[in-house]
């Protein structure tokens, strides 16, 4: 029942009951094990992605994607297609902060902005393999006990970078300085 995994099982016990009074003997052989009644639900899939660019000031680029459990391309058996719903977001900038001050400064601050996260959401519980996640948190009794199952079971990552590459000072025609940058 749920999700097992083969890989998992030590033992397989299989026997014969007589219902009869009258005793019996023969010979039974079991030559065939299947499995059935897999969940061949489908899902979907999405991925957005835009652009835009302000003059030399900046670009702008943001881009996210999902997917949800059962997703998979037709080839695939049910047990190969995704088991986890995936949720991500990447938004990135690029801004020439010296476009923003005076020429006469002769300035180039090229900022790098970039923030981004991903959630994957397993459809079974990572500990109790043939239990649904939603299920388990259905039967929580408290809030922290329910924070403690997701805590365990979804995986969320977050990053942010900002950077200052490339950053300088054009020289000018005056006469060096000791104190000019």
């Amino acid at each position: 029942k749920g999700n097992p995994t083969l890989a998992q099982l030590n033992t397989i016990v299989l026997g014969m009951k007589n219902n009869t009074s009258a005793p019996i003997s023969g010979e039974v052989w079991f030559n065939e094990l299947r499995s059935a009644g897999f969940d061949n639900k489908g899902g979907w899939a999405a991925i957005v992605n835009a652009d835009a660019n302000f003059a030399d000031v900046a670009n702008v680029s943001l881009s996210g994607s999902m997917s949800t459990i059962g997703f998979g391309s037709i080839e695939q058996s049910p047990n190969e297609r995704s088991r986890e719903d995936l949720a991500q977001y990447d938004f990135v900038t690029n801004v020439n902060v010296g476009q923003l001050l005076p020429k006469k400064w002769g300035v180039q601050i090229p900022l790098n902005y970039n923030v981004g996260a991903t959630q994957i959401t397993p459809e079974y519980d990572p500990f109790y393999q043939d239990l649904r996640l939603k299920d388990r948190l259905a039967t929580a009794t408290s809030k922290s006990q329910r924070d403690t199952i997701k805590n365990q079971a979804i995986d969320y990552t977050e990053r942010k970078s900002i950077s200052l590459i490339g950053v300088r000072k054009n020289g000018s025609a005056a006469k060096p300085r000791f104190y000019n940058l």
